[in-house]
């Protein structure tokens, strides 16, 4: 990794900061980072949790084609009965007497090929949209290396402007004469919502807009970096298609718990006939179904995060080790992720996992309309705190890609870091994370216009049998998976700014010895953005 990196700061100081908002002096005691022993599990206990839950999953999943198949045949016995009760009205394969045969093979017959040909047509466009999405987000990294602050400002405008037509749209869809007539509400209330905030928004990107040039700065680092190592966009690439299979073992080890619990036993006609205990079970599997989905898909995400921060870390201190696509960084820094700091991942991707499915249980709860004030409240809470959690986590997965930390001692260091800098305003704003939303959306809209204007060539032959709309479908079926795709690689390029930032605070000196031209830009755009905000120079002096 970058054990061997100078470091320009003692490994404990006592850092006097200048808080950039009352203007008053703290004091605070801070551990520079060290790179922890390999060969030590970090957060052991995590680990195997989420290994023995996937176990579980895995082989209850298995149970899953049978259990369905008797539910299956049971529901065949139930109609045929029913239907013995009337059969001179069918022959033996199902169809009316009065139909002939040579006319239902041939119906069969093109239904068959036509839903051949909307698989095929799913699986290509599938292919495709993941194709043509990974060419733009890298035609995207060349963009924003050069132009970073261009596109953090369009993205703010763009954010301004997504209030602004939300709320011209809520206005030119509302008729009242015709809401009126059929019973519906005025849609001007809700105008005057999006307005309101986009006027809100505008304050705030007044008073945010001096941040962008050194947001741009981090930015255009963190692109370099992740030019420099593009082995790390590998994992991330596969990442959605690892979080698809898992969410349908996931599905089908549901299935096999509700089928052990009698949901889908035939000789119950409701599911308020079954007894308190097993609507109790079924509640209890629902609500662990919804914690192992979030589990499994944060754990999988910040493989990715932690990935990403070792890789750019060494390329920080120890460039050498990091200039090539599949260097030495990369594979090293997947292979402590997966493996020394595994259970570190675990615990964090936990406590979000918990917070996510009890908002979820609490969104499904506002149905109550008895109770939705009270619901709704504790809902709000609840999302607070699960921002909270989901800031600690992404700063503290840093500082564990980079030092390997457990979990708590990383977010506990890397808080007191920024704490000691003076640095919270610095890393409060999200200017990266708005940026890359926007791109997201911007290539997931080519992509589908591509993909629907490659979907031109099918669509002749479909019609032939019966399927029609495979542009439209193509275009919103390539849409959502390109915006997935795309978000999930940009997601590295977040990681690798939030990284820069961590290492930025730690070790400037290394970078100005290591990348001077970034480095000087950095230092220039902060010093011009945060003049109140004190931090160390390259000549080893603690301000």
């Amino acid at each position: 990794m970058f054990s061997q990196a100078k470091s320009f700061l003692a490994p404990e100081a006592t850092v006097t900061s200048l808080d950039a908002d009352d203007k008053t002096e703290n004091e605070y005691t801070w551990t520079k980072g060290e790179v922890q022993p390999s060969g030590v599990y970090r957060d052991v206990k995590f680990a195997i949790a989420f290994l023995a839950h996937l176990v579980i999953i895995f082989i209850t999943a298995m149970f899953a084609p049978s259990i369905v198949k008797k539910a299956f045949l049971g529901d065949i016995s139930y109609y045929n009965q029913d239907a013995n009760a009337d059969s001179n009205n069918f022959d033996g394969d199902g169809y009316y007497n009065d139909n002939d045969e040579g006319e239902n093979l041939d119906v069969e017959s093109a239904v068959k090929k036509g839903s051949a040909i909307i698989l095929g047509a799913v699986a290509g466009f599938t292919f495709l949209s993941a194709l043509v999405s990974l060419g733009l987000t890298l035609v995207a990294l060349y963009y924003l290396q050069m132009h970073a602050e261009r596109v953090i400002k369009i993205s703010v405008i763009f954010t301004f402007l997504w209030f602004i037509g939300l709320g011209v749209l809520t206005l030119v869809m509302d008729n009242s004469d015709a809401a009126g007539y059929y019973g519906g509400v005025d849609n001007t209330p809700l105008a005057v919502v999006f307005f309101v905030l986009g006027a809100f928004y505008a304050c705030y990107a007044y008073g945010l807009w001096k941040d962008i040039p050194f947001a741009a700065a981090t930015l255009s680092t963190g692109v370099t970096a992740c030019r420099g190592n593009l082995g790390v966009f590998a994992f991330a690439f596969v990442s959605p298609m690892i979080n698809f299979v898992t969410v349908i073992v996931q599905f089908m080890s549901l299935v096999s718990f509700l089928g052990w619990l009698g949901l889908f036993d035939s000789n119950l006609d409701d599911y308020h006939e079954t007894s308190g205990a097993v609507q109790f079970g079924i509640s209890v599997t629902y609500i662990l179904f919804l914690v192992s989905l979030y589990w499994t898909s944060e754990v999988i995400k910040n493989i990715t995060t932690v990935t990403v921060s070792g890789t750019i870390g060494t390329w920080w201190y120890s460039p050498s080790e990091a200039s090539s696509c599949c260097s030495s960084a990369v594979m090293d820094s997947f292979k402590r992720a997966t493996t020394y700091s595994f259970g570190s991942i675990c615990f964090g991707s936990l406590i979000v996992a918990i917070l996510n499915a009890i908002n979820s249980m609490l969104r499904r709860a506002q149905r109550d309309r008895r109770c939705v004030l009270f619901y709704c409240v504790i809902r709000c809470i609840m999302l607070y705190v699960q921002r909270l959690v989901e800031y600690f986590n992404k700063w503290a997965f840093v500082y564990v890609g980079l030092y390997g930390y457990d979990y708590m001692t990383a977010g506990k260091n890397v808080m007191t870091l920024f704490k000691s800098r003076g640095w919270s305003t610095v890393v409060a704003h999200s200017l990266v994370q708005k940026a890359m939303f926007m791109i997201s959306l911007c290539i997931g809209l080519v992509t589908g216009l591509i993909v629907a204007l490659a979907s031109s060539l099918v669509e002749e032959v479909a019609v032939g049998f019966g399927a029609s709309g495979i542009g439209l479908m193509a275009f919103f079926m390539s849409f959502y998976i390109s915006i997935i795709n795309s978000s999930t690689l940009l997601s590295v390029v977040s990681t690798s700014t939030d990284t820069a930032i961590v290492c930025f605070a730690e070790g400037p000196a290394e970078f100005e010895e290591n990348h001077p031209q970034l480095s000087m830009r950095m230092q220039e755009t902060f010093s011009a953005t945060y003049p109140d905000v004190n931090f160390g120079r390259a000549d080893g002096e603690v301000v």
